[in-house]
């Protein structure tokens, strides 16, 4: 086995058109054009909101909980599932300051994944369709699980958490077109979804030198960035690497209606906030008109407040913070 991937490498490397069919699969299907689908510039279906004016998710990427899509003993082929919750994740850190972990498993499984692997738009309408979960929720064991074990039924505790999220969450996405200033423009609300070739080095640089077989997050168009489901999770591609089936991604939480009488009820018992510890932790302040979501940065500042209130906390200056640290 040794002197055959030798010489594979051999001739890949001389001749990388060879690529096409000595390196395999990692789990996108081919898909066709649906002329349903909302396009960016020609459709305005979704709310969009600049989240990032310099088109560059780099700092969010450089904070997620990296996760490989192979196992010790097989590879899920779920590359679909991992680079739309990687993108889904970035945006849930760039608009609400939370961390999220959603899991990979639940989406590969509920969207049907394969041997041969998926559709990004089979994946792309599941999540629109069932929602998500938290990693906790069916997470697995990759030093033990063997194919079987991971793409087990999901449970319907499980399945009904996905629907829970629909209800707070609004999700969308709309496909981009692969030109430079388009792509430019797709990254100033969300990482871009895509297909492309994996993965082929020439120096410095990944190489496009063949059809679509893996899906990842492009975070950076001008420098060509991608984040990715294996080591190095982020990869330089070659300025003119190919993509396909780009897609920007729409995330908001969505107005609710609100029981006031059960609110008014926690109310009358002293409580002034809460949270939803089967959700990803969210915390909302209990008001006579509804729920008001609390941020990450909200909820640190409270707990400061109430610190500093029991004169447990003081502000101090930079001049203090120097003496104490030598």
């Amino acid at each position: 086995m040794y002197y055959i991937n030798l010489l594979k490498k051999y001739l890949t490397d001389k001749f990388p058109i060879l690529h096409n069919v000595m390196t395999p699969n990692h789990g996108i299907l081919p898909e066709e054009v649906d002329e349903e689908d909302h396009i960016m510039g020609a459709t305005a279906h979704y709310n969009w909101k600049v989240l990032k004016p310099n088109s560059d998710w780099s700092e969010e990427a450089n904070k997620m909980i990296n996760e490989v899509q192979k196992g010790r003993y097989f590879d899920t082929m779920g590359c679909t599932g991992y680079g739309l919750m990687n993108a889904m994740e970035m945006v849930a850190m760039n608009k609400w300051g939370e961390t999220w972990n959603l899991s990979d498993r639940f989406i590969n499984k509920m969207s049907g994944t394969s041997t041969r692997g998926n559709t990004m738009k089979r994946v792309l309408e599941t999540v629109r369709n069932e929602g998500v979960v938290n990693e906790a929720d069916w997470d697995w064991d990759r030093d033990k699980f063997s194919w079987n074990d991971y793409y087990a039924s999901v449970p319907e505790d499980v399945k009904a958490k996905g629907k829970l999220w629909l209800k707070k969450y609004t999700f969308g996405y709309d496909g981009v077109w692969v030109t430079k200033a388009t792509l430019l423009e797709a990254l100033k609300y969300s990482p871009l979804y895509v297909g492309g070739y994996s993965w082929y080095k020439r120096g410095m640089y990944y190489v496009s030198v063949g059809n679509p077989n893996h899906v990842f997050t492009v975070i950076n168009s001008k420098q060509m960035l991608a984040y990715d489901s294996y080591q190095p999770y982020i990869k330089n591609l070659s300025p003119d690497y190919k993509l396909f089936y780009v897609r920007r991604i729409y995330l908001e939480r969505t107005d609710a209606t609100y029981n006031q009488d059960q609110i008014d009820s926690l109310i009358k018992r002293g409580l002034k906030y809460i949270m939803d510890v089967e959700g990803s932790g969210e915390i909302y302040e209990l008001t006579d008109k509804g729920l008001k979501y609390i941020s990450s940065n909200e909820a640190r500042d409270l707990g400061l407040r109430s610190l500093e209130k029991a004169k447990e906390f003081v502000g101090v200056s930079k001049e203090i913070i120097n003496k104490i640290i030598l």
